[in-house]
């Protein structure tokens, strides 16, 4: 994945960052999330979590039993590849999952294999593709919060939620900030 040269954020951090919560609190209102597949206990946004210590890439994200089938994901940036793979997998199951990711990395082998399965072996007819999913690139760019809860100040890169388990495939540029402002007015 493209790291951007110019942070000042420790690298041990940068598997840490929190999601903006009006972002998230406008996601929360269209998909009612229920687990936050990628926290820590800090900064967790849903009652039921996993973090690197309980290993959510190990465990079910679709918990019939729990009443949970809708996940949301902001993925540590070093692992983004493993956890829109898992996401793949748990959406299979029933999952509705929603990620926040980096959107510098198109031309990746995670973001070609997690996002839209274009394979080296596939026809050449079909360029790429992406079942099931909306991809929302954001406008404008969203911040990020350190562990601490302080905002990062400057993001570099551009970012994008991929919904994972919907039946509308669609790519499109989001303006969330105009959707906050809908609710609010």
């Amino acid at each position: 994945m493209p790291i951007t040269g110019n942070s000042s954020t420790p690298v041990g951090q940068k598997d840490e960052w929190r999601t903006d919560l009006e972002l998230f609190n406008l996601l929360n209102m269209e998909f009612e999330f229920q687990l936050d597949a990628a926290a820590t206990k800090e900064n967790a946004l849903c009652t039921a979590y996993y973090t690197r210590e309980t290993d959510s890439l190990a465990h079910p994200w679709v918990m019939p039993e729990r009443g949970i089938h809708r996940v949301y994901c902001n993925p540590p940036f070093s692992r983004v590849g493993d956890f829109l793979l898992k996401g793949r997998e748990e959406s299979e199951k029933g999952a509705i999952c929603v990620f926040l990711i980096r959107a510098d990395g198109l031309e990746t082998k995670w973001w070609r294999d997690g996002v839209l399965y274009q394979e080296e072996s596939m026809n050449i007819y079909y360029p790429f593709y992406h079942p099931a999913y909306q991809i929302r690139f954001l406008s404008p760019r969203t911040n990020y919060y350190r562990p601490d809860g302080t905002k990062a100040s400057g993001v570099t890169f551009p970012s994008a939620i991929i919904v994972m388990g919907l039946y509308d495939p669609d790519v499109y540029w989001w303006r969330w900030k105009d959707a906050i402002k809908g609710f609010t007015s």
